[in-house]
């Protein structure tokens, strides 16, 4: 962050990093949307799920992510459309800021098993990117 990066994200997937949480449907998620994401937005990230980022307060004014439940009225219903993980990597793409990966290993999960609907909110992820991709273009870039 102190060498100028917008959005600094630990990536489990980069260098020797790993995920002992993920499993195979999760790690194929991520695979999955990260691919999305870098071909629509011309983006290259390792991992965009991960919820372990450093973020600038520009960042998050200019992706607007304190008022994405603002936008129409789809995203004003679906709570699955308001992650600031997905909302912060398509739209710091979009505006050309400046984000930077680190390697970090997650470890296995501690007390049991995640909570995470995979196919309701995998399609809320999709959703999310398809809504930024579409609909969101801010007046100005860096």
């Amino acid at each position: 962050m102190r060498e100028g990066y917008d959005m600094v994200v630990v990536s489990r997937y980069l260098a020797d990093a790993k995920s002992e949480d993920d499993d195979v449907v999760t790690g194929f998620g991520n695979w999955f949307f990260t691919t999305l994401v870098n071909v629509l937005f011309g983006a290259r990230y390792t991992d965009i799920l991960v919820i372990y980022r450093a973020y600038t307060r520009e960042l998050i004014a200019k992706a607007q992510l304190i008022d994405q439940s603002q936008g129409h009225w789809l995203r004003q219903r679906l709570v699955y459309l308001n992650s600031w993980e997905v909302g912060a990597v398509t739209r710091a793409a979009r505006l050309g800021l400046k984000v930077g990966e680190i390697p970090g290993s997650e470890p296995a999960r501690i007390g049991g098993e995640r909570k995470l609907k995979v196919i309701r909110q995998g399609l809320g992820i999709l959703a999310q990117i398809l809504d930024d991709f579409f609909l969101f273009w801010p007046a100005t870039r860096r």
